[in-house]
């Protein structure tokens, strides 16, 4: 008979859970990126498919022939954010408010429209801006030059 007490207990004070979950970005298919076609998609393509970028990055650079290429970087992010579960106003699971970042860097040719070469990177997690972050002692290379 206690058993029938606390299951109908705990049924009662579970009801109307909730757990909020916020988004933001664009969202990025695995089947619409395999529609990219290195040395064949147009930037139209990418914008119908994808919308408008987060950010675009301008940048030149210099090839074996020594002729300066233009290139955009169109950068679409799309980053989950999840939180506390509650039930009937009252948080009940004491979660860490987690992220996932979703990142797709395609590279335009400034010339003729045409994609050069693309990125995806899935479930980057984020840090929680309440972490504190000790340096590394990695040394990091700035001078280092990625290309398309």
């Amino acid at each position: 008979m206690k058993k029938i007490w606390v299951l109908l207990a705990l049924a009662i004070f579970f009801t109307g859970c909730a757990t909020i979950k916020e988004t933001s970005g664009t969202s990025i298919q695995k089947t619409t990126l395999s529609k990219i076609i290195k040395g064949k998609t147009t930037t139209t393509d990418i914008l119908t498919w994808f919308g408008p970028p987060n950010k675009i990055i301008y940048y030149s650079v210099l090839n074996k022939q020594n002729i300066k290429q233009k290139y955009m970087v169109y950068v679409y992010e799309y980053i989950e954010k999840g939180s506390m579960t509650f039930a009937k106003g009252y948080p009940i699971a004491n979660e860490r408010v987690s992220e996932n970042k979703n990142t797709l860097l395609v590279w335009i040719d400034r010339n003729t429209g045409i994609v050069k070469n693309y990125i995806y990177q899935q479930g980057i997690p984020t840090p929680h801006p309440m972490e504190t972050h000790k340096p590394s002692s990695a040394t990091v290379n700035t001078k280092t030059n990625i290309t398309p």
